[in-house]
């Protein structure tokens, strides 16, 4: 099983463990010094009917009362909606400043409960128990919490850092194919910026990757998380390098918004590594034209779905300019020069990225 990872900010440190089970989460939380009183798991609809009973039952080892909270599912539900209605949850709950979150559950759980953590009472502490791949190498760690706006994404947020991150591989072996496939876009994207011996790795153990294996599975999440931890470490509110994990998100963000969450983030941001490996090419890096065949054939094995909706190029690059990288008007790039490098591209042609968008709309 993989060493656990390690999270430093200037205001915080905590681990991320990576184990195949909970039996361990309760040290976990002991060693963190959170036992008391009350602790509320915050979760969906669906991860409820899966995992809710038995840390409710491994919760109360620990504390003296455990409450749940389930929100609906999906993308469309993280809202200013539901944050209310976990609030009054929580005031139903008689949560105090001492109270403890569980976010158990992907993405939209953890956004939405980690900034419900960062608002009620001005701050309480939560911990993150990612149930999906995506969540496990990207939502989970790093502190950025955060709601959408209409189909804006997580326009209203906060960095608020949890007290750990707990990662059971062994929930992922239960996700559907397209949901373990948009975790994947994730993984790829970060060896895509930071780290090309890991995007070698992901390339010669597909087969065992895809197959859920456990050593190549837990591999790929531990080496994610530490790029992402590394960088989270350097910048934690994303006003330096912490940028360059956005690769591909620009482009996915205005697929993702336009298609009102009918694709999910995972595979918008699969889309828009091919858009945005483009975009490097035609603004002179040295990108080889096989290391676009490479990366469609790889996220193709991933389960890249075809986009079967026509998204008109002017709309897709209008979205753009909500993008929280835009700055002063202008549009910002997360471009690679190389397999395993990535920098910042300030305000590119309106042509450029056209032809970008329009590379990524004729994977049809």
């Amino acid at each position: 099983m993989a060493a656990n990872v390690y999270v430093q900010t200037p205001l915080t440190e905590y681990q991320i463990y990576i184990k195949n089970s909970y039996d361990e989460l309760a040290f976990a939380i002991q060693t963190t010094n959170l036992c008391g009183y009350t602790a509320v798991i915050i979760t969906d609809e669906i991860v409820d009917r899966l995992y809710t009973f038995s840390i409710r039952e491994l919760l109360l080892r620990i504390f003296t009362n455990v409450y749940a909270a389930v929100i609906p599912a999906g993308e469309t539900n993280k809202n200013h909606e539901t944050l209310i209605a976990l609030y009054h949850k929580l005031q139903e709950f008689h949560a105090d400043r001492q109270t403890v979150i569980f976010a158990l559950g992907g993405g939209v759980v953890g956004d939405v409960a980690g900034f419900c953590a960062s608002t009620y009472m001005r701050g309480i502490p939560y911990v993150q128990l990612p149930t999906t791949l995506l969540a496990c190498v990207d939502s989970s760690v790093g502190g950025k919490t955060g709601v959408d706006l209409g189909n804006s994404k997580n326009i209203i947020g906060a960095f608020y850092q949890p007290q750990f991150v707990y990662i059971n591989t062994s929930a992922i072996q239960s996700l559907p194919p397209e949901q373990f496939s948009a975790g994947m876009g994730e993984v790829i994207k970060t060896a895509l910026i930071r780290d090309a011996e890991l995007y070698e790795y992901i390339r010669d153990n597909r087969e065992a990757i895809r197959n859920r294996e456990e050593t190549p599975l837990s591999t790929v999440i531990a080496r994610t998380c530490r790029i992402k931890a590394k960088i989270v470490t350097a910048d934690e509110k994303e006003t330096g390098v912490r940028a360059i994990l956005n690769f591909g998100h620009t482009f996915g963000h205005s697929l993702e918004s336009l298609s009102g969450f009918g694709i999910s983030h995972g595979h918008s941001v699969m889309h828009g590594c091919r858009a945005a490996m483009y975009l490097s090419k035609l603004l002179g890096y040295d990108i080889k034209d096989h290391y676009l065949s490479d990366l469609t054939e790889l996220l193709e094995f991933f389960g890249l779905s075809r986009l079967s909706s026509e998204y008109p190029p002017d709309l897709l690059y209008d979205k753009m300019f909500e993008d929280k990288k835009t700055k002063n008007g202008e549009l910002n790039f997360v471009l690679i020069t190389d397999i395993g490098f990535a920098q910042i591209y300030k305000n590119p042609t309106k042509k450029a990225v056209f032809d970008a968008i329009q590379y990524m709309m004729d994977y049809r």
